[in-house]
């Protein structure tokens, strides 16, 4: 299966289990895998044949401007059901990943949809 790679979407959002960690806007980082046949994009250079990942990039972006999550693991989940709905990969990876430990590079959740 093909697939189409979004990797290190910076996004802002409220996000963390207090309300002290919500209260302002944090940085997380997604990566995006999703499976889907491409062939008939490859052989029309047509876009309505493909995923648009622009279209894709801007609907996170939206999504984060309208909610807020306690969990990176609900911010992942949110963020593989829009996708499934929206844009009907075959399957979708997400990747989350928080900078909030500061003896750690980052902190992730990596969740797969079918």
């Amino acid at each position: 299966m093909d697939k189409i790679i979004i990797n290190a979407l910076k996004l802002n959002c409220r996000i963390g289990v207090t309300e002290q960690e919500r209260f302002e806007s944090q940085r997380v980082q997604v990566c995006i895998e999703m499976e889907t046949d491409f062939q008939k994009a490859s052989e029309t250079d047509d876009l309505s044949q493909t995923i648009d990942y622009h279209a894709v990039t801007k609907q996170l972006k939206s999504l984060v401007l309208q909610k807020q999550w306690n969990l990176i693991e609900a911010m992942a989940g949110d963020f593989a059901k829009m996708i499934l709905q929206d844009f009907k990969p075959e399957s979708v990876q997400v990747e989350i990943r928080k900078f909030i430990l500061s003896d750690t590079k980052w902190v992730a959740v990596k969740i797969v949809r079918p």
